[in-house]
């Protein structure tokens, strides 16, 4: 809904204001659950210990790194096109290993993928 209201606005500067945003938020918590200020809630699924790094599950914390990175790659869409690929890469392995949130890992490799299609599409190298 909010986004219909915002007709006349430039996306990127919602998007700026979201990723300076939810990316305190998200590696405030981050950090604070690593100090063991917040707890960071863990589960276990069939052997797997998944860590919800301070939010209440641990696909929670998964899908705000696939929107930050979702955001930040359409942001810097003309830019950085390896640095951004490495950093989905990562992150995605990091969300496995660490949360066990197969889908929105998998999610931002596709991501990745396509923003490397867009990147070298459009006639940019």
């Amino acid at each position: 809904m909010l986004l219909v209201l915002l007709v006349n606005v430039d996306m990127k500067v919602v998007l700026r204001n979201y990723v300076v945003v939810a990316g305190i938020l998200v590696v405030g918590v981050f950090l604070l659950s690593l100090i063991g200020m917040i707890p960071n809630l863990q589960y276990n699924r069939a052997g797997v210990i998944r860590n919800s790094f301070g939010f209440i599950y641990p696909t929670d914390f998964a899908s705000h790194c696939f929107y930050l990175f979702l955001a930040i790659s359409y942001l810097l869409k003309d830019k950085f096109i390896w640095t951004r690929s490495l950093f989905g890469v990562l992150l995605s392995a990091f969300i496995i290993k660490y949360c066990d949130a197969r889908l929105n890992a998998l999610s931002i490799l596709l991501a990745t993928v396509i923003f490397i299609y867009f990147y070298y599409s459009n006639g940019k190298k």
